[in-house]
């Protein structure tokens, strides 16, 4: 079996030998180097194509592992990846796994960020109207429904309680010019721009939204697929 050699010097199975196992295939989309987009393209295509019935849920759970927020804050813990986890998701999309996009979208700011979904939805929408599908059409309104939930959520929390800490859902939510209109500059500038928004809140006043993330990622993802 042909191998590739990481800069790491561990030794992968390269996506020209087509006995891969599909542990194989896992393996090499769990460890892909950050922005190696291609190869994490050619691994979701030949997991999708190999034996493994549950290919498309294990990729996404290696996703969310990947990009588990809380992970990535600990000395020893994983990268947390931003675009590895909206790579795969696009991914599943244009594969036809909707359905189980649509089940896992609500994790995506409880293990990454508010912004994530902003991200996504924009990358989404942003697509030409010859791109645009009714799978994709479909995950930018289930997006804004989140948003929208989230928004009311804490409006009626803070209501109750002036001391409620919001979560960042309406910084990040998409409208108008601030976020996604025609003259909006793209995230990542907006968020080097700096200036103004809402502060960033310390990891200790998240209150019950830090424990949920507590909850291993592989098993609440894996209970939703």
């Amino acid at each position: 079996q042909k191998t590739t050699v990481c800069s790491s010097t561990c030794s992968l199975p390269t996506m020209a030998s087509s006995s891969n196992s599909s542990t194989d295939l896992l393996v090499t989309l769990d460890t892909a180097e950050r922005g190696a987009d291609a190869e994490i393209v050619a691994t979701i295509d030949a997991l999708l194509k190999s034996d493994e019935p549950d290919a498309a849920a294990k990729a996404i759970l290696i996703a969310f592992k990947r990009r588990n927020h809380d992970k990535s804050q600990a000395a020893d813990g994983g990268a947390g990846e931003k675009r590895f986890l909206l790579t795969v998701i696009s991914e599943m999309l244009g594969r036809g796994e909707v359905d189980k996009v649509e089940r896992v979208l609500p994790l995506v700011p409880l293990y990454g960020s508010w912004r994530d979904l902003l991200v996504l939805a924009e990358s989404l929408a942003g697509t030409s109207a010859e791109e645009q599908t009714e799978a994709t059409k479909t995950v930018v309104k289930s997006i804004a429904a989140l948003f929208a939930h989230q928004m009311q959520t804490d409006d009626d929390q803070m209501a109750l309680d002036e001391s409620f800490l919001p979560s960042a859902a309406c910084k990040y939510a998409p409208h108008g010019r601030r976020h996604g209109g025609a003259t909006a500059a793209p995230p990542t500038k907006r968020a080097a721009g700096g200036g103004g928004g809402v502060a960033k809140r310390p990891r200790s006043a998240l209150g019950a939204e830090a424990n949920k993330r507590k909850v291993s990622e592989a098993h609440t993802v894996s209970k939703l697929l």
